[in-house]
């Protein structure tokens, strides 16, 4: 699986594409890491050491820990060029991420079955708005 979604950077006010994958290692090379998703899209992100890398639960950086054949989920950003830069990336064994580990840091929040990020949605008053653009539709 995957997905982008062209957003207004809180920062910089600029627009920037925003992009996910869930899929598969197929190869990592230096700061480049190609992962392969279930339908089939395959799409080589840089990894670089600013970037967070949760493996099997611990955190560090860079891509030092991955590995062919593993689980992964990386999110950040598309340039124009098609360059993909990843800010987040969760790998390893997803079953090895259960009991024996339940101590350790994983991050904030339950995402466990959901992707990760702010889930500003299940905020009380987060719903569908009666008429955002005036016009009386409803969302």
């Amino acid at each position: 699986m995957h997905g982008e979604a062209t957003v207004t950077d809180p920062d910089t006010d600029e627009w920037v594409v925003r992009i996910w994958q869930r899929g598969t290692i197929e190869k990592v090379d230096g700061d480049q890491v190609t992962v392969k998703s279930e339908d089939g899209t395959e799409w080589t992100w840089t990894v670089d050491s600013d970037a967070t890398v949760r493996h099997d639960g611990d955190k560090s950086s860079g891509t030092g820990a991955l590995k062919k054949g593993e689980d992964t989920f990386l999110a950040g950003t598309r340039s124009d060029d098609d360059t993909r830069k990843a800010s987040r990336v969760l790998a390893g064994d997803w079953d090895e991420w259960g009991e024996w580990k339940k101590d350790r840091d994983r991050g904030p929040g339950d995402w466990r079955g959901k992707l990760p990020g702010q889930r500003h949605w299940d905020r009380n008053g987060s719903g569908p708005s009666e008429s955002p653009s005036k016009s009386g539709a409803q969302t």
